[in-house]
């Protein structure tokens, strides 16, 4: 539904039967329906600024920062991710973003990130990244769930990958 200036207007609706308490029989219907356009568009105008500043805050850090869905599909990587890899948003979509990892490091850390969201458990390894020069640098990428506080179920993976002086071999399991 529109109002009167072609804006969209959203409402919550509710509907109940009336039945006889004796026969079951169906009297009537009642629907109400409350006009929620005001309350849903400061809903949508929150998220929008939460993930402006989300942005904001991922783009002012040195790490190259990342966010995966509850399965494990990366869906956002800050500006300093593209900066350092050389790779595109294009690129890094679906598996893409696998082309700036080392072949001989995925193995180990896809194993890891498989335990990590089979068990919810933390993710930390440390794989070699090749920026836009095509130089492999070491870096220790972690990542964590953020689970929902009523389910526990992980709605959302926060990730990043921070560049090592040296490869130290550690085994983070």
């Amino acid at each position: 539904m529109y109002d009167n200036h072609g804006n969209k207007l959203t409402f919550e609706t509710v509907g109940e039967a009336i039945r006889d308490d004796v026969t079951g029989e169906f009297l009537a219907g009642v629907v109400t329906a409350r006009d929620v356009t005001k309350v849903t568009q400061m809903i949508t105008q929150i998220k929008e600024q939460d993930e402006e500043r989300f942005k904001l805050i991922c783009d002012t850090m040195p790490q190259l920062v990342w966010t995966a869905t509850p399965d494990g599909m990366h869906d956002f990587y800050n500006t300093r991710w593209y900066k350092y890899t050389g790779l595109s948003e294009s690129d890094t979509l679906g598996l893409g973003w696998r082309t700036a990892f080392h072949p001989d490091d995925l193995v180990e850390s896809d194993r890891m990130w498989a335990h990590s969201l089979r068990t919810g458990e933390p993710y930390v390894t440390e794989y070699r990244c090749r920026n836009n020069n095509g130089e492999w640098k070491w870096f220790i990428g972690r990542a964590l769930p953020l689970k929902n506080k009523q389910t526990g179920r992980i709605e959302k993976w926060f990730g990043m990958l921070r560049r090592i002086q040296a490869h130290c071999g550690i085994s983070f399991h």
